[in-house]
């Protein structure tokens, strides 16, 4: 795995977090206690509004939301499951039954340890602040620039296909089962390059675009 700009070995306990993969997935579970009226319409008609661009199919317009969330697996004749509160959670129903889904952005101007110049929290459905995300980050976003022949181009710091590919994978798709176990929050730290950590383990992936 990479470790900043070096190439380290897997501690056991990353290996054990990989080989849990392997475990049933959390996310289809139903949370028993969960109702349709802990889910955000505002996330709704945003997963409604991604699902119909992409496949490009006029009925979704017309569905309810129950219907439309029933047809994505979201809902099953058990209940809501763990992944529509994820997704489509209101931040009391997240704070109700899954605590610890919240995702942490930091922008620090150095490396040197302290509080840091921007935090942003976000405990809420992850449709809700997906693009926020990534707006955040764009903000920080300078510009470098490389020399082609006689000609300079600019380039963004951050690639926003590698944010948005590390918003993913620390999104907490496997939340701890129980409420005893340490969990931190998931963590996207900013500095010239961009660090996701989840469950406090960084991934090791170095997602900033190299100039």
């Amino acid at each position: 795995m990479r470790s900043g700009e070096e190439l380290a070995p897997m501690t056991p306990d990353m290996l054990k977090r990989i080989f849990d993969e392997a475990a049933p997935d959390f996310s289809a579970e139903v949370c028993k206690r969960a109702t349709p009226a802990d889910l955000d319409p505002a996330a709704i008609k945003q997963f409604r509004r991604r699902w119909q661009g992409h496949s490009k199919n006029p009925q979704l317009r017309t569905l309810s939301d129950e219907q439309l969330l029933r047809d994505a697996g979201l809902i099953t004749p058990d209940g809501i499951t763990y992944a529509a509160l994820i997704l489509l959670g209101r931040q009391v129903a997240l704070g109700r039954f899954l605590a610890q889904a919240e995702v942490i952005f930091e922008y620090r101007s150095t490396e040197v340890p302290g509080p840091a110049n921007q935090r942003d929290e976000y405990r809420q459905g992850f449709l809700l602040f997906y693009d926020k995300l990534w707006d955040t980050v764009n903000l920080r976003n300078d510009l470098q620039h490389y020399q082609e022949g006689f000609v300079m181009h600019p380039v963004p710091t951050f690639s926003e296909q590698s944010v948005r590919e590390a918003t993913h994978e620390t999104t907490p798709r496997h939340p701890r089962r129980h409420e005893h176990q340490l969990c931190r929050p998931n963590r996207i730290a900013a500095f010239r390059r961009i660090y996701a950590s989840h469950a406090g383990c960084e991934l090791g992936v170095n997602h900033c675009r190299e100039w």
